[in-house]
């Protein structure tokens, strides 16, 4: 399982950080923040046949914040966008562009 870049991305956390897997996020101004991670096929296997994920997170001794995973895309206007593009490709601005052709988002 890894994440991966969306068209609504707005920065990626652990950019310039080798001991952290690059985070693609979208941030909302009321402090959401949302990614999106692929499975591989084996993975995918596993959740068909047992219906189960484990999901780890580091609170560095903190309070856990609320989290919410999900198999629903959270973004009501692009609701059919991965149906509509070939893997790799995605719609900025209104134009479907292969993904490594644009700009990196900004840090967070």
């Amino acid at each position: 399982m890894k994440p991966i870049e969306f068209p609504e991305q707005n920065c990626v956390y652990a950019k310039d950080q080798p001991e952290y897997l690059p985070l693609p996020v979208h941030k909302t101004e009321d402090g959401m923040v949302i990614s999106c991670w692929a499975l591989t096929w084996r993975e995918r296997l596993r959740v068909l046949l047992t219906g189960r994920m484990w999901w780890s997170v580091l609170t560095f001794n903190h309070p856990l914040q609320p989290q919410l995973p999900s198999v629903d895309r959270p973004f009501a206007d692009t609701a059919n966008a991965e149906a509509e593009y070939p893997l790799g490709w995605v719609q900025i601005n209104g134009e479907v562009v292969d993904e490594e052709m644009y700009d990196e988002p900004e840090d967070c």
